[in-house]
């Protein structure tokens, strides 16, 4: 972010000396110090010019617009683009976590889901062919018990 003077802001701005100065008495631009940072005059008046006595050397014309960009400028947008592109790679570390976690979670759900399968087919009566299974062996025993007492009776 580079620092320029009011008069040198109010060139690169496209306004006048006073313009800048009542925007800063009215505290519509800050200053450090008795400079001014380029990206506040980009944030307060946007895209910053280049006087045509200032365009040449160093500078950059903006295919866009064709408006030229000086070396100051082009330090801040080439700042803002490394903070941005960091946030970038930021959050994509961030969405490769979450969807770490978010695959762990699944597995985790799977496995509790098999678990509960597991369990509740190994009780007996929990479909058809079983309970008819079960209640045949009860119904087998209770005949052989009572031909036995009938036998011990006999």
């Amino acid at each position: 972010m580079a620092l320029v003077s009011k008069a040198k802001a109010a060139k690169l701005a496209g306004v006048s000396r006073t313009t800048i100065h009542r925007y800063v008495t009215d505290g519509k631009l800050s200053m450090t110090g008795d400079q001014i940072d380029t990206s506040e005059l980009m944030r307060v008046f946007g895209s910053l010019t280049a006087p045509k006595s200032e365009q040449g050397a160093g500078h950059v014309q903006d295919s866009n617009t064709g408006h030229h960009v000086t070396p100051e400028v082009q330090g801040v947008l080439h700042h803002q683009i490394s903070m941005l592109e960091s946030q970038v790679n930021d959050l994509r570390h961030d969405r490769d976590n979450w969807r770490t976690k978010a695959d762990e979670l699944v597995e985790l759900l799977r496995n509790e889901q098999e678990n509960t399968k597991l369990l509740t087919h190994q009780s007996p009566g929990t479909n058809k062919a079983e309970s008819f299974a079960v209640v045949l062996v009860a119904g087998l025993a209770v005949v052989i018990v009572g031909v036995l007492v009938w036998l011990a009776l006999a």
